[in-house]
């Protein structure tokens, strides 16, 4: 039995020390108090987008074509009226008890995935051996909403829709954290 996975996944990281301070680009004569306060931030973006998860029809159904749709809606994500149940006392007859339809259907996947997390930090040296860092993190920045794969349970009523989030992906979060080195 096939894993629900995405088939295409880009994932990378950027970090930016932003040019302004001491020695940098803007202000580069900035007064140590300016310094402190614009200088030496660095920004860090992780950005991650999936391709939508195969669809896996795991239950013994009568298939008469091709479920996949030009548009798919969340209310309409694959054409449902090409699924079957077996008929009645059909499941175990000897002839059904074989499955002969498709786990997954050439080109039919769910919606895909999305998100960018940012954070802000600076370090603050005092001395060669002391160093204080301040850090803010954001989490999926633009509060954006993965949607988990539509239903493919036969006997559910929503068959077929995109009804919820995906697990594991969150709206935005922002947390603020500090670290002293010594």
């Amino acid at each position: 039995r096939p894993l629900p996975i995405a088939k295409h996944r880009f994932n990378h990281a950027l970090t930016w020390e932003i040019p302004v301070g001491k020695g940098r680009w803007i202000l580069k004569d900035a007064p140590t108090a300016v310094d402190l306060a614009v200088g030496g931030w660095q920004l860090t973006t992780t950005n991650r987008w999936y391709s939508g998860r195969q669809l896996i029809f795991s239950q013994n159904l009568i298939v008469t074509g091709t479920p996949k749709v030009d548009n798919p809606t969340f209310d309409r994500w694959f054409d449902k009226s090409v699924f079957a149940a077996l008929p009645t006392g059909a499941a175990t007859d000897p002839a059904n008890v074989r499955r002969t339809n498709a786990w997954t259907f050439d080109g039919l996947v769910g919606p895909g995935t999305g998100q960018v997390d940012m954070t802000l930090s600076k370090a603050f040296r005092f001395r060669e051996r002391y160093k204080f860092e301040f850090r803010v993190e954001a989490y999926n920045v633009a509060n954006q909403i993965n949607w988990d794969n539509p239903i493919v349970d036969f006997n559910n009523a929503n068959f077929g829709k995109v009804i919820s989030k995906r697990p594991g992906y969150i709206g935005r979060e922002v947390q603020y954290g500090f670290k002293l080195s010594f």
